[in-house]
């Protein structure tokens, strides 16, 4: 998850808010349409990225096209457009404070 948005330049709203059918891997590209950000009282909220500009498609690379691949049939959702690519070990999205702790702990989980 980190490595792909490294890659690509994605702000953490956009890489736990992707979803599979942002994903073209046969034309390689992938699509910038939603984010998941902390509102209220820390819910996740989803929407639209923060500007005008964070709607954008970018190219992707052969070794992330690959890799995404690989992920979305390891986690059997390659043929879900609605499903995240990135969750949380319950499918649910990531939460950043979590994630962090855990990653810092020593504990990574695989599907993140």
């Amino acid at each position: 998850m980190v490595w792909v948005g490294g890659v690509l330049g994605l702000r953490w709203p956009e890489v736990i808010g992707l979803k599979v059918g942002c994903l073209d891997l046969e034309g390689g590209t992938l699509t910038v349409a939603e984010s998941i950000t902390r509102g209220f009282g820390g819910q996740l909220v989803t929407g639209p990225p923060r500007s005008s500009a964070g709607n954008r498609t970018v190219t992707l690379p052969s070794t992330v096209t690959d890799h995404l691949r690989r992920h979305l049939s390891a986690l059997g959702i390659s043929e879900d457009p609605g499903a995240l690519v990135f969750t949380n070990t319950e499918g649910a999205p990531i939460r950043y404070d979590n994630w962090r702790r855990r990653l810092a702990a020593g504990h990574p989980d695989r599907r993140m």
